[in-house]
């Protein structure tokens, strides 16, 4: 699995700034792949001419393998912990209520994530229908994605409001 963080300079707790956004790829190829779909060569360009510097792009190798099993345990159970939004008593979680289904965008518009009921999502950007399409996974109130391509990402609900890779998308009604 490939990585990249990507630093767009917005706003972030550490720097005012930027922020930065986890992606990660079936392998080197999707990756590649993903960089040449002329959308995403249109979007970096309408983006970056929003912000003060240029989108920049690190490439992370994986150096090691974690083989206890205790510690992965706890960062399943702090991860599990950590994705729970929502107070349990007064509210349902997203993959309960199944509030998720349904077309999710931007403030702007550009983005548009209509979400499926048999768990297919189909993203939409600018004039460009059907960008990404791939299957997604509720738990909770996460969500997992993943691209045809092999592309991989994730997101949390809440309040209503779906935060995914440095954006917000609000339901549709």
């Amino acid at each position: 699995m490939k990585t990249a963080w990507i630093t767009l300079n917005t706003k972030a707790e550490s720097d005012e700034n930027q922020f930065h956004v986890r992606e990660s790829w079936s392998d080197g190829k999707a990756f590649e792949d993903h960089l040449n779909t002329p959308h995403l060569k249109e979007s970096t360009t309408s983006t970056n001419d929003r912000l003060s510097a240029p989108m920049q792009a690190t490439m992370l190798k994986k150096v090691g393998q974690v083989d206890n099993k205790q510690a992965i345990e706890k960062l399943y159970q702090a991860q599990c912990n950590s994705n729970q939004l929502v107070d349990r008593e007064a509210k349902q979680t997203m993959q309960e209520s199944k509030d998720y289904i349904g077309m999710w965008v931007t403030a702007d518009g550009y983005i548009r994530h209509h979400l499926l009921p048999e768990n297919r999502y189909d993203e939409a950007r600018g004039k460009r229908e059907s960008a990404y399409r791939g299957s997604y996974k509720v738990t909770g109130n996460h969500i997992d994605y993943k691209d045809d391509t092999g592309f991989t990402a994730d997101g949390d609900f809440r309040d209503g409001i779906l935060y995914h890779a440095g954006m917000v998308l609000y339901k549709q009604k």
